[in-house]
């Protein structure tokens, strides 16, 4: 199979090593603010699949300020 979430991913963590993670999370909390939810998502996913823990703090915080 073709994972083209899996590819970004691992293109991602080549590119920045074990701070793949948190550069992930600040590419999400940057399309968040600037109220891009797709990229939001996309990154949040790439976030998720590096550290899942630190993607759940980001969506607890942001998802739940998007619905209030």
């Amino acid at each position: 199979g073709h994972d083209p979430l899996l590819r970004d991913a691992l293109k991602h963590f080549a590119a920045h090593g074990l701070g793949a993670a948190d550069s992930a999370r600040a590419a999400a909390e940057r399309a968040f603010f600037a109220g891009d939810r797709q990229a939001y998502r996309h990154w949040l996913a790439i976030c998720r699949m590096l550290d899942r823990r630190m993607a759940g703090a980001v969506a607890a915080r942001f998802d739940s300020a998007s619905a209030g």
